[in-house]
């Protein structure tokens, strides 16, 4: 086996379709499936995390191989296979409205080369479960891809149990037939669920953390009066400024409810003028898929600037130039708001900004009386182990309150949390060649320390992780900001990179 050959002609074939070569983060990936290692990815939204799945496809000898492709989401699932047919992978969904026996004898003869289905297809259809058992009999499953894998904590209790049942995969496939889980949201605990629910030995597994920050995405908060509280969202859209369609920012307003959705469009189209009504539209699970995806066609082409969704847009579904995400009121965690979050600025270029309404109750304390009415009962068996901490008036996810409440960098708050890959190493080598400049070249001058590199350009610089290029360097920070950027722009590039080849070594010795 040769890596090198096999990672060049993987690469190639993707240039082929699609005419560029993939990143090494996907090539590494990819190749944990041709090596037959299990491996869980994490990488931010946007970031192009199908493409591992796509590479083995594209080599001639798995022509003739099944990829299975476990996702939460039917209307992921259509988007994904809609992707695949583009570069010439034969896809299909499988869920209750496209099963039949004819799909079925399709799928045993090799008609396709990736399935998409859910959790409860995959475990609880008993056709499906006896398909997927003679193709893993047979040797003909390639791998099988978990999805959006931080959905295995995050609904794999109660609200989705076959979440719970994904390691009977294994059972349908022979031995050594890979797992690669996911995800934009991992934090350590959902990290090791995965790892025990999908029987993942983190000895024998390939792992790939590059964490979630997108720092083309401005991410803040507001306090609004509650989720009801439309006049508040309807003043962050501007509305009585607006006179074209045009005008309006491209924007997806998340909520936590059909209804909520409906009532949302409703209010925004009465204070509006009746010209721009069609620029306004809603997505959610109870309209039919066709529906869903003919609104979000039009979202895409620019026909209508604002749609108001639910969680069946959360994740996955792509469109590249959306400018304003807003999510009004707090969404379940942390991860699902920065899955939420993540739908802007998914072309790297562009900047977007992504605004979290949150309810005033979020941060005010509970009042003696509904502080009485959630303690038990003086007659009940509690010890006392589980007493709250600081009551509030609305419980939350620990996890977005002190994302919320910070009073420093919200973005290092989450980044502390999913466990992102820090950033400090290029802002102590960056503070390391200033020293070097101050006492070396500019030591017979005038110039201070902080006139050779300012500290806000270098913290912007050294947490900015798309600068690894003088025009980009040039194009964040202008001369008017900093004014040796044409002189040591390259010097800083050199700097930055020599830092991500030292990650680099480090990921690949541990």
């Amino acid at each position: 086996y040769s890596s090198t050959d096999t990672r060049k002609r993987m690469s190639d074939a993707l240039k082929a379709c699609l005419g560029w070569e993939p990143d090494s983060w996907q090539i590494d990936l990819a190749e944990t499936t041709i090596v037959r290692l299990d491996a869980i990815g994490v990488s931010p939204t946007g970031s192009g995390k199908t493409i591992p799945i796509m590479l083995p496809l594209l080599l001639p000898e798995n022509k003739r191989k099944v990829t299975v492709v476990i996702s939460p989401l039917n209307s992921l699932e259509f988007d994904q296979a809609t992707r695949f047919e583009c570069v010439g992978i034969h896809a299909s969904v499988v869920n209750r409205d496209t099963w039949s026996t004819r799909l079925r004898k399709a799928i045993e003869g090799l008609t396709y080369q990736i399935l998409f289905m859910s959790p409860e297809m995959a475990t609880r259809n008993r056709s499906c479960r006896d398909m997927l058992q003679s193709l893993g009999h047979r040797g003909d499953l390639l791998t099988f891809v978990i999805d959006e894998a931080h959905c295995i904590s995050q609904w794999g209790g109660d609200f989705r149990t076959a979440y719970c049942d994904l390691n009977k995969l294994r059972a349908y496939a022979r031995a050594g037939t890979p797992i690669m889980a996911l995800s934009a949201t991992l934090a350590p605990q959902p990290w090791t669920d995965v790892e025990q629910v999908l029987q993942i030995d983190p000895s024998a597994a390939f792992y790939l953390n590059r964490g979630n920050n997108r720092p083309n995405i401005k991410m803040c908060m507001k306090y609004v009066e509650s989720s009801s509280d439309f006049a508040a969202l309807a003043d962050e859209l501007n509305l009585p400024s607006i006179r074209h369609p045009e005008d309006i920012p491209k924007t997806l307003i998340f909520v936590e409810s059909k209804l909520q959705s409906m009532r949302v469009w409703r209010y925004l189209l009465e204070h509006t003028d009746p010209s721009l009504h069609d620029a306004f539209a809603f997505i959610h699970a109870g309209r039919t898929q066709e529906a869903r995806d003919k609104t979000f066609q039009q979202f895409k082409d620019g026909k209508i600037r604002v749609v108001l969704a639910t969680e069946c847009v959360a994740m996955g579904v792509d469109a590249s130039d959306i400018e304003r995400v807003i999510q009004l009121g707090v969404p379940l965690s942390l991860s699902t708001w920065v899955q939420r979050a993540g739908r802007g600025g998914r072309s790297a270029a562009m900047k977007a900004v992504a605004l979290l309404l949150v309810e005033k109750s979020v941060s005010q304390p509970q009042t003696r009386r509904e502080t009485q009415s959630r303690r038990p009962a003086a007659d009940s068996d509690s010890d006392g182990e589980n007493e709250p901490g600081p009551a509030y008036r609305k419980t939350i996810d620990p996890s977005l309150r002190l994302w919320i409440e910070t009073r420093t960098c919200r973005r290092k708050s989450a980044d502390r949390y999913f466990n992102n890959p820090p950033r400090e190493d290029a802002k102590h080598a960056l503070e390391q060649w200033r020293r070097q400049q101050a006492q070396t070249r500019y030591a017979r001058r005038a110039y201070s320390i902080m006139a050779v590199l300012p500290d806000d350009v270098l913290k912007s610089v050294a947490y900015d992780a798309r600068i690894r290029t003088p025009a980009a360097l040039e194009e964040k920070v202008p001369c008017s900001r900093w004014p040796f950027v044409k002189r040591h722009g390259q010097a800083i590039i050199e700097v930055l990179l020599r830092v991500d080849a030292r990650h680099e070594m480090a990921k690949a010795a541990k």
